[in-house]
């Protein structure tokens, strides 16, 4: 990937995962100095996605093979399916972990360029997606706000993944030079934030209920 270098647009360095003071999460009007760092985390998080989605299709071929083997003479046939569908899903899961693991540490060292003037949108989604994080490590175990959490799993899966992926598509517009849907992307991140507040709502009403 060419990175592009004809953005005069001010861009922030948001560190998502970090904790503490706002001084702590953000670089106001960040230097362009780690463009190499930023292209390399697009790139690793292209290396992800294509992993997982390779990996993915290939559970679908054992249990077939399997069904229109069984009781017949090629039974090898299933087998031999299977065991290099699984091979192949561990080395595929093997890379979709040490790029996820690359990424995180990227996003701990160099942060995500975000347009500097939403600073404070992109940051207030963020405390909402670390309160529910806060949310789910407090929780007693086995309590009514556990099972809050548990009946809305997914929910908080689907606004994680959302949040993450906003966020590297928002680093790979600014690495493309794309400052248009650079910005667009990051204005989207508040409607993340209200979807949390909702959500937190409904966990802490399911355990009230519960209780």
């Amino acid at each position: 990937m060419t990175p592009s270098t004809g953005s005069t647009e001010r861009a922030a360095r948001y560190f998502p995962f970090r904790t503490g003071p706002d001084a702590d999460r953000i670089i106001r009007d960040a230097p362009d100095t780690d463009r190499d760092q930023q292209c390399r985390a697009v790139r690793l998080t292209s290396r992800h996605t294509r992993a997982m989605a390779t990996a993915r299709p290939l559970w679908l071929p054992p249990p077939i093979l399997i069904a229109l083997c069984i009781g017949t003479g090629f039974w090898w046939i299933a087998a031999l399916g299977t065991a290099v569908c699984a091979l192949a899903c561990v080395i595929l899961y093997g890379i979709a972990k040490r790029a996820r693991d690359d990424i995180r540490l990227l996003d701990g060292t160099v942060g995500i360029p975000i347009p500097d003037d939403l600073v404070k949108e992109v940051m207030t989604t963020g405390k909402a997606m670390h309160a529910l994080a806060v949310l789910h490590q407090r929780a007693p175990i086995g309590g009514g706000l556990d099972e809050g959490l548990s009946h809305h799993r997914r929910e908080i899966v689907t606004l994680n993944s959302r949040y993450t992926d906003h966020l590297h598509l928002a680093r790979r517009h600014w690495v493309r030079g794309d400052m248009p849907r650079w910005r667009d992307t990051a204005q989207r991140l508040p409607v993340i934030a209200n979807e949390v507040s909702k959500l937190v709502d409904s966990i802490i009403l399911f355990a009230d209920h519960d209780f």
